[in-house]
């Protein structure tokens, strides 16, 4: 039942007592990453362009069989499935092992070390970060843009990187020297060269990550994972808003979208030095929301995007992100009162107030 060719095969039982109920959520996680998927009876099978994830659903749990033709896709499965299973079946916590091709290895694929290179700030609150790394391609697959940055902290100077557990998540050796993470964009990436840009919003209420990115300084290192999040969903027309903590998500957006794209994009910053040049499609307009207060930039920003009208046709799609209750109000906006689909939105909470924990992936 395959639809690609496929040299590696890993599977998993999974023991649980309630699986049925649990499929729902996790059929959905699984299609959100632009899958095909095909059910017959209790068999569900999600293709994907790297390979194929197989569930069959048990009175005595789930039989989970993946199929690659490659080693970075056959771990890229591994790891969609374990987060999708682990997720909605906290309840029972199920051991997740996984058993064929590459059972047991111990480097985690999906981290790299890296090492700062340059710091230079972009504009006045945009400092952009370039790190270098090896074998840095599998960032450009999956669709997916975002990193999840792996930081050095007063309390642990020197951590402990992660290696691959049974379930083919990340597993620290020692839980006491694991660093602190946070999700960032990539935003620009040369995969020839070795390097890769990463933008960090620096601000009066500054977390953890934006001081390390203060004082980061050439040959300093950090940990890195992913690509992590969903793809974005290729469509013609986008309505787009955000605060400067999605800016760098929006800019590489832009650039990546096809010449024949249409839109409108809003987007908040602190002041007038803080707007960039974005390159984007001759249909793409954007708007600046300039407003050093937060919240009154925060009610503009939602107030003036839910007075857009929905782009014309099928084939149009909402992106947003920002602050966690400004994230809420559009999602409640396009899902509620529009009734737009998940497939039609992606809504996400970068930050909370009064938190200087960074939320994003």
């Amino acid at each position: 039942m395959s639809e690609h060719s496929s040299s590696l095969h890993s599977y998993a039982n999974i023991r649980l007592v309630n699986g049925a109920s649990y499929l729902p959520p996790i059929i959905d996680r699984l299609n959100s990453y632009e899958a095909h998927y095909d059910a017959q009876e209790e068999l569900h099978a999600f293709y994907y362009p790297f390979g194929q994830i197989e569930l069959k659903s048990q009175p005595e749990g789930y039989q989970v069989s993946l199929h690659a033709g490659e080693t970075v896709g056959l771990s890229r499965l591994k790891d969609l499935a374990a987060v999708a299973i682990k997720l909605y079946t906290k309840e029972e916590a199920p051991d997740i092992l996984w058993e064929g091709d590459h059972a047991g290895e111990q480097p985690l694929p999906q981290f790299r070390l890296m090492n700062v290179v340059s710091t230079r700030y972009f504009t006045p609150h945009m400092l952009r970060i370039r790190f270098s790394g090896e074998d840095l391609k599998r960032f450009s697959l999956f669709g997916a843009m975002h990193v999840r940055l792996l930081l050095p902290t007063q309390d642990v100077p020197q951590p402990v990187w992660p290696i691959m557990g049974p379930n083919g998540l990340p597993f620290w050796p020692d839980e006491t020297k694991r660093p602190a993470a946070r999700a960032y964009t990539i935003r620009n990436l040369n995969i020839e060269e070795g390097w890769m840009e990463i933008d960090f919003y620096i601000h009066e209420t500054e977390g953890l990550a934006s001081q390390w990115a203060k004082n980061a300084r050439e040959g300093d290192i950090a940990g890195l994972m992913g690509p992590v999040g969903r793809p974005l969903r290729q469509a013609k027309q986008y309505l787009i808003g955000t605060d400067m903590t999605g800016l760098p998500a929006v800019g590489r957006m832009l650039e990546e979208f096809a010449p024949d794209v249409t839109g409108h994009v809003l987007i908040a910053v602190d002041a007038q030095s803080d707007i960039q040049p974005l390159t984007h499609p001759e249909g793409v307009t954007i708007e600046w929301i300039v407003n050093a207060d937060q919240d009154a930039a925060a009610t503009v920003l939602t107030d003036r995007l839910r007075a857009l009208p929905w782009p014309d046709g099928s084939d149009s799609f909402g992106w947003f992100a920002g602050e966690a209750d400004t994230a809420k109000i559009m999602r409640d906006y396009w899902r509620k009162q529009l009734g737009k689909s998940r497939d039609q939105t992606l809504v996400a909470g970068y930050w909370q107030k009064d938190s200087t924990g960074f939320m994003a992936g």
